[in-house]
């Protein structure tokens, strides 16, 4: 079976679909890797609440055994085979891998794809089929509609797309202020995971610059004693790298589809980040970026689905509940704050969820484009510093999709201090 290969063309500005990675690693839902997992299916959950469509970023064969196992278990296996079918679920597989690699104490940063996965139409060969999937879906009548329900329901990326994204995040690990800011990302949050308390500040104490072009940081921090920290979390010094790659691959498929994100932390503060640099200067950002961070009367569906204490059919019944949450997602410009809370409180309230407790919404919104002047700083030094050719070329043409439309917002964790100071500069003006 053929499955091919799909270009997703929502309306512009509607945010009806998100982009939802659900594998889990040092960079994405670390306090589910911990213990064994390999996706996160509580956020693929949690996303069907305040989306009416949802792209799947699922990750490896052995991945999407794992979700499927959770569905099997929980007999929710043919809601899921329903959601594919009517278009609510779509499958998106990157066919390579956007990773940094070691050759020679160096790390270079490369998507990688071999030639089965280069080609088109290939997912059901590389994914569906085989002894994995069959371990935890044995019914042949089960497997056989999900052959069916898949089929014209994957998008397959190919490395090809994904040059340029790579491209510009060689330019970020040129930018030691930016590197600090990805490993302190994971340093806070397998702190926060091991519950260590207040995570050490994370500083480069020098820099050699190698004669092969390439540059030895020496870090305040011990890569091997934060490795043995991770454990099963399964961190390795070449994680960093990896990680804005990643993020940066999946700003540019959110681009490609005009969708949202849905991310896990701390992946989302790296594309935060992006973000705020796709759009410009900080004065710039004040106008067009909306943050929200507050504590709802709702729980944390996130955790009560990785757990067990909700499943999959929960969840369902409860999106009927939440249209109110889509609707509200829907409107452009500044969004009532007040009103999402009280649909949060009025919806945990009618689904008897308040004895849950409490969870904290945070999202970021692009509500208004960048100017002419942001994309001139996407093209010029301002911006640039060590990005040359393809990645300053890259970042232009997220600020250019942004005119055009694409008004992406992203729900995770993400740099609250970075947002409070853009509110202070423009309080200031």
């Amino acid at each position: 079976m053929d499955i091919p290969s799909e270009k997703a063309s929502p309306e512009m500005g509607k945010h009806d679909l998100a982009l939802v990675p659900i594998e889990c690693w040092a960079y994405s839902g670390p306090d589910v890797r911990i213990l064994g997992r390999q996706v996160d299916f509580g956020l693929a959950a949690e996303a069907l609440l305040y989306y009416d469509r949802v792209m799947l970023s699922i990750g490896n064969r052995a991945q999407f055994a794992e979700f499927l196992s959770h569905l099997i278990a929980s007999d929710d296996f043919a809601s899921f085979i329903s959601l594919l079918r009517d278009g609510t679920i779509t499958l998106l597989d990157f066919g390579f891998v956007s990773t940094a690699i070691e050759l020679n104490d160096t790390y270079l940063m490369m998507n990688v794809q071999d030639e089965l996965t280069a080609k088109p139409g290939t997912f059901a060969q590389r994914i569906l089929y085989g002894s994995a999937i069959e371990a935890v879906v044995p019914k042949s009548r089960q497997r056989e509609s999900l052959y069916k329900a898949v089929r014209g329901r994957v998008i397959e990326a190919k490395a090809e797309s994904y040059g340029r994204a790579v491209d510009n995040a060689r330019g970020d690990i040129e930018n030691d202020e930016r590197l600090v800011g990805v490993v302190q990302a994971f340093v806070d949050e397998v702190h926060a995971v091991r519950r260590l308390g207040a995570p050490p500040r994370v500083e480069i104490r020098g820099v050699v610059k190698n004669e092969n072009g390439s540059r030895t940081i020496d870090f305040n921090i011990d890569f091997n004693k934060l490795t043995a920290l991770a454990g099963p979390i399964g961190f390795a010094k070449a994680s960093p790298f990896t990680a804005v790659a990643v993020a940066n691959r999946n700003l540019e498929a959110a681009a490609q589809y005009n969708c949202d994100l849905f991310l896990n932390s701390p992946m989302s503060r790296l594309t935060a980040a992006k973000l705020y640099e796709t759009v410009g200067t900080p004065v710039r950002e004040g106008e067009i970026v909306q943050s929200l961070k507050e504590e709802v009367e709702f729980p944390d569906i996130r955790k009560l689905a990785n757990s067990g204490s909700v499943t999959f059919g929960d969840v369902l019944a409860l999106r009927r509940k939440a249209k109110r949450f889509r609707d509200w997602l829907a409107v452009e410009g500044e969004r009532d704050r007040n009103a999402i809370i009280a649909y949060h409180h009025e919806v945990a309230k009618d689904a008897g969820l308040q004895k849950f407790g409490k969870s904290t919404l945070r999202l970021l919104s692009i509500f208004g484009p960048p100017t002419a002047g942001a994309i001139g700083a996407a093209k010029g030094d301002a911006v640039a510093g060590a990005f040359v050719g393809a990645g300053v070329r890259w970042l232009s043409e997220m600020a250019s999709k942004m005119i055009g439309g694409w008004r992406p917002v992203m729900f995770g964790e993400w740099m609250s201090s970075r947002v409070e100071k853009i509110q202070r500069e423009k309080g200031s003006e």
